[in-house]
Parts: C-alpha cells; sequence; structure tokens
C-alpha cells in the first residue's frame, strides 16, 4: 500500500472509529472501512475472510498486533483474534445489545492496529494531521461556532485574525466561549448567541489564543518539543493564510 493510500485509509479508520466511540452498536463503520481496504488490496470485491491475510500482513507491522498482546495478554487482544471475531459477525445477521457493544470495543481496539501499522513509517506532519479542519470565521455568530464545537467534540478552532496587531492563526477555545454564554442572565444569552464572533473577539468577551504554526513537511521528531495543552496549526508555506490542518497529541499517539 503506497503512502497516500496509507494516510487515506488511516483517515478513514479515525472517522469510523469516532463513530463507533459515538454509537455504542456502531462497530459495523469499522467493518465497511476493513471491506474497502481489502478491495483496494486486491483490487477485486471479495469476501471480508480472504481480506485476512493482506490485512493482517499490514496491521503486524505494528507491536500492537502481536507482539504487545503475547507481552500484555490481559491488557491487550492480537489483531488475529480480533479479525476473526470481525468475519463471524460480518456473517451474523442479529448484532444487538451487549454482543454489539463488545463488537463496537474491539473494532476500536482493531482500528487503532491498523492506523498505527498504516502511520509506522510516518516520518513528517503532514502524514499525521487531521486536514480540512473546521474553522471558525468571524462573520458567524456565536451560536453556529458553539453547534460546531458541540457538534465535532472540538475544543478549540482555528480563526484567523486579520487584525494588524495580532494578524495569523489563532485558536478559539471552547472555554472561552462557554464563559462568554454562561455568564449572561437569561434574557441576555439569545443576544450574545446571536452576536457575530467578530463583535465578541473585538470587545474582549471571547479571547482567542496565538496559535503555534508549523509547515506540513516539518519532521514529526522536531515537532513533539512544540506539543503542548494546544493544538499546533499546519500552515502552508506558499501563504500564512492557507490552513492545511491541525496536529494535536492524540494524533501522534
Amino acid at each position: 500500500m503506497d503512502p497516500e493510500q496509507a494516510i487515506y485509509f488511516r483517515d478513514q479508520l479515525r472517522q469510523a472509529r469516532a463513530r463507533a466511540f459515538r454509537d455504542a452498536e456502531g462497530f459495523e463503520h469499522v467493518l465497511l472501512c476493513l471491506e474497502r481496504m481489502g478491495e483496494t488490496l486486491h483490487d477485486s470485491v471479495l469476501s471480508l475472510g480472504l481480506y485476512r491475510d493482506k490485512l493482517s500482513a499490514i496491521a503486524e507491522r505494528s507491536p500492537l498486533a502481536a507482539a504487545i498482546p503475547a507481552e500484555l495478554s490481559r491488557w491487550h487482544t492480537p489483531f488475529a483474534e480480533l479479525y476473526a471475531e470481525f468475519v463471524m459477525a460480518r456473517n451474523d445477521a442479529v448484532h444487538q445489545g451487549a454482543y454489539a457493544r463488545t463488537l463496537t470495543n474491539h473494532a476500536v481496539a482493531l482500528a487503532l492496529v491498523l492506523e498505527d501499522a498504516l502511520m509506522i513509517e510516518g516520518r513528517v506532519v503532514a502524514q499525521f494531521m487531521v486536514a480540512e479542519p473546521v474553522v471558525a470565521r468571524l462573520w458567524q455568530p456565536v451560536s453556529f461556532v458553539r453547534q460546531q464545537m458541540l457538534t465535532h467534540a472540538f475544543s478549540y478552532l482555528p480563526l484567523f485574525l486579520d487584525d494588524p496587531d495580532r494578524r495569523g492563526w489563532h485558536l478559539l477555545p471552547e472555554s472561552s466561549v462557554a464563559r462568554y454564554l454562561r455568564t449572561a442572565a437569561k434574557k441576555e444569552r439569545s443576544t450574545r448567541l446571536a452576536t457575530s464572533l467578530e463583535a465578541a473577539v473585538s470587545s474582549g468577551s471571547i479571547v482567542p489564543v496565538r496559535a503555534t504554526t508549523i509547515a506540513p513537511d516539518a519532521l514529526v521528531e522536531e515537532t513533539l518539543p512544540k506539543l503542548g495543552e494546544y493544538p499546533i496549526l499546519v500552515v502552508d508555506g506558499d501563504g500564512p493564510e492557507s490552513l492545511r490542518g491541525i496536529l494535536t497529541a492524540s494524533d501522534l499517539l
């Protein structure tokens, strides 16, 4: 699997894992991703069981597939066992209750192994960042910014300020938005929700923080010391306003 395909399927697994996390019985999102990977590797539509060898070959690049489960069997299940469980699940028409919830937990574990394996050779930030992140805009109402944060479970949203004194990328913290909304009286809350983000920022009611930015081709080993409380924004060198992605510590775990 070439690097571009590896990044694509890593992102697909991330999304499937996130959907499974939101849905206690949502293991099928990971199953569908496994099937798409298998089809790509075989250049043919086969059954999930027949994709086993090639998907296992990828997974085994990560120590989480077999070596760590062998050493820490109380904590981790081997990839081969997880995969066998999903082959049976694909052939079983009934998935509900505790069984489905167990499958979902195992789906998340299986996805994490494959994600680690796909990125085992990753060296630059562009390979790990979340591309095309959701961005807050000054002309948007605070109500919509709040909605975006809650819909995607984001703690921060990137925000570009064109103010001469602080031009550049910032991060909008959910804590600042929460303080702005929850310190309002009941009647005032509606007004604040309808206020533009620009007005709230200009008045100092919502306070963005200056973001650390890096280039897409920055080496991961050089970026690690910059990781802290806030995400890092990945900015295209061709233009400071061109946001390529966002990077957090969890993206590198």
